[in-house]
């Protein structure tokens, strides 16, 4: 067992190390070993949407296994999910036996637990995180945690490091070509799960429309698809949700 005092100062080296670091995957692997030391095997870095049907273009650090993110999104569990629902209520760092009973209780809240637990996670730690991200939260996962004195403290401080490491990483998006105002409406119904019809419905435009802004969006941008436009606007600032 790692004492706490070593947790400390590793959590103070990790600290230096984000505040230099420019590159997801280096930011990642950093975060990764650390979140080790305090016996979490896995973690995500999110923007916390009020509702989507995609969280993918949402996530801004991912190091959860690629399995259990293909499952999460095939079942839709985002909208159900009770550790996302108290981050979004809460700003205090939980586990998961903090959440209330009555956010676990539904059939497909108590489904996220359980598939989680078959990808090994029987534990997990939640950081709400009120950012110029927008409302979001840091989740950690693992088997078998016994925390240590000051390691919700340490973690939070990681959070905070872990966002703004993040944030130098969009550095290279900010000289991206504007997108128009009409433009940003209809990518941010995108990225809250919208359907082009619906779209068009709500603005009263036609669905040709809905499309074409959709295609001048991805010239400008160099996106494969919808999602990749909603994932690089929102790093760059353009959309917000």
């Amino acid at each position: 067992m790692v004492t706490s005092e070593t947790l400390l100062r590793r959590t103070f080296d990790t600290v230096d190390a984000l505040a230099t670091l420019t590159r997801p995957d280096e930011i990642l692997a950093v975060a990764s070993e650390q979140f080790r030391d305090f016996g979490y095997s896995a973690f995500v870095l999110s923007r916390l949407p009020r509702t989507t049907s995609n969280i993918e273009p949402f996530i801004l650090l991912n190091g959860w296994p690629d399995g259990w993110t293909e499952r999460y999104v095939e079942a839709d569990h985002y909208e159900r999910d009770p550790l996302r629902r108290y981050c979004m209520s809460t700003e205090h760092v939980f586990s998961w036996d903090d959440i209330p009973n009555d956010l676990i209780e539904d059939k497909r809240a108590a489904a996220v637990v359980h598939e989680a637990g078959a990808f090994g996670f029987s534990q997990g730690l939640c950081v709400p995180l009120h950012t110029q991200f927008g409302a979001g939260g840091l989740s950690l996962a693992g088997a078998g945690v016994e925390e240590a004195p000051g390691m919700r403290a340490m973690i939070r401080l990681l959070a905070f490091y872990l966002c703004s490491a993040v944030e130098r990483t969009r550095a290279d998006t900010r000289t991206l070509p504007q997108l128009t105002p009409r433009e940003r409406d209809i990518l941010t119904w995108v990225a809250l799960g919208k359907t082009a019809p619906e779209i068009a419905a709500h603005l009263c435009i036609s669905d040709y429309t809905v499309t074409h802004h959709l295609q001048n969006v991805r010239m400008k941008l160099g996106t494969r698809n919808n999602a990749h436009s909603v994932a690089i606007a929102l790093r760059a600032g353009q959309i917000a949700i």
